[in-house]
């Protein structure tokens, strides 16, 4: 056993004093090919911390400036998220074409109405404006 450890140790020295760098074309040409690599790794990496980054600050100046020269109705927008589903399952159900079988005449002003609610289900203030409408028009009474 010793021997064969003994003998593996000096094969292996062998092989390694042996091996020159320049007796193996295609070692040498590796080497390069992994050297380019990296210069090509190391250019891009330095374009990249060099690039110029957006400056954020004019940005938000600019949107600003257009945020407050708009004209948003902000109860509008807060009533339409809370309360506008509730106001549309209301009106539906009271202003529904079917509800109006035996009149015609009400039955086209609610269907003309019944769309009209359907198109502004998500803007408040124009669900309230179709209630007065439906109110006077139908005699509904919410």
């Amino acid at each position: 056993m010793r021997l064969t450890i003994l003998q593996i140790i000096t094969d292996t020295t062998k092989m390694i004093t042996n091996t020159k760098p320049d007796a193996d074309p295609t070692n040498n040409s590796w080497m390069w090919v992994a050297v380019s690599e990296f210069a090509v790794i190391g250019y891009l990496a330095f374009k990249l911390f060099k690039r110029k980054r957006i400056s954020f600050n004019t940005v938000e100046g600019e949107s600003l400036s257009d945020a407050k020269n708009s004209n948003v109705d902000m109860d509008n927008l807060m009533n339409s998220i809370n309360k506008s589903r509730q106001l549309y399952k209301q009106l539906s159900a009271k202003c529904h074409p079917d509800r109006f079988v035996s009149d015609e005449e009400k039955k086209v002003i609610a269907e003309s109405l019944f769309q009209d609610i359907t198109r502004n289900q998500r803007n408040y203030n124009k669900l309230l404006e179709l209630q007065e409408e439906a109110t006077q028009k139908l005699n509904i009474t919410f």
